[in-house]
């Protein structure tokens, strides 16, 4: 699905504080349509709620300078407990994917595709939509109550400073995860780099071919960190299984990962290579 960087971007002349409550309402009443039932694919759906969740985590992370603390800690532990609603069904899916992606790639004989889980942890559309419900109401309610506790008249955060700020920490986690090498370092470069991805759209979703450009290529680094994650978990997900499977996947994940790490450094290396510019007045 292509991206539309514009639709959760500030608008010409509008301020960051009227920016933030349109899309809060924008992200609320989005949240409120995906908590009926609905007759759609329950895991599409699904997916769909926890990148509302992302979405809604950064922008708390663009306020947070202008949240009471207790408002603060309180959302991002009812965001939470929204994602572990959804959270298997996420993980299902991802092992899924991943194992039949490198089954369908191997040149190797007898690859056990009958040790793939399914890729839905729902036994029913109406099951999907009941745990969706669950989810997208708690939500609902966590930015019905943002929306009332963000304080009037307060000196809001400088956009380009929090984007700046966003840049630097997504730079850090790069650095230290192709230092390390270790698979929750790059969990946590994947955390970061996503929240970098919706401050640019945010801020900057209107922006110059330049800006547009960054964006996609933040994009193309989260979605390809998000797929080493997902080697991560189909790795823990053989773990548990039969030795006979984790003989035939683990050497595919591996060299997968490889991969993929390799095109994250590349990706890294063209974003990070020189400085944010500024674009405050």
């Amino acid at each position: 699905m292509a991206r539309s960087p514009h639709v959760y971007a500030l608008k010409p002349g509008e301020s960051v504080e009227q920016g933030f409550h349109r899309l809060l309402d924008l992200l609320r009443r989005r949240a409120m349509a995906l908590a009926k039932p609905s007759r759609k694919n329950p895991s599409e759906r699904i997916h769909e709620g926890r990148l509302l969740i992302k979405r809604l985590r950064s922008f708390l992370w663009f306020a947070r300078p202008v949240l009471p603390r207790p408002e603060f800690s309180r959302a991002r532990l009812q965001l939470r407990k929204a994602a572990r609603l959804m959270a298997a069904q996420r993980d299902a899916k991802a092992t899924h994917s991943t194992l039949m992606e490198v089954a369908n790639k191997s040149s190797r004989p007898a690859i056990p595709q009958a040790a793939i889980p399914p890729k839905n942890t729902v036994s029913s559309r109406k099951e999907g939509s009941a745990l969706l419900g669950r989810a997208m109401t708690l939500v609902s309610k966590s930015i019905i109550r943002i929306t009332r506790c963000l304080p009037s008249g307060k000196q809001w955060p400088l956009a380009d400073k929090r984007l700046q700020r966003a840049y630097e920490k997504s730079q850090r986690s790069g650095q230290k995860a192709l230092r390390t090498k270790e698979d929750a370092d790059f969990h946590s470069w994947r955390k970061d780099a996503k929240n970098l991805l919706y401050q640019l759209e945010f801020v900057r979703g209107l922006g110059s071919p330049a800006d547009l450009s960054l964006i996609t290529e933040v994009n193309s680094l989260q979605s390809t960190l998000g797929s080493y994650h997902d080697c991560v978990v189909a790795e823990e997900f053989l773990h548990a299984q039969a030795t006979k499977p984790r003989k035939h996947f683990q050497p595919l994940l591996q060299k997968r990962k490889k991969r993929l790490k390799k095109k994250a450094k590349e990706l890294s290396r063209r974003i990070f290579s020189s400085k944010l510019a500024s674009q405050e007045a």
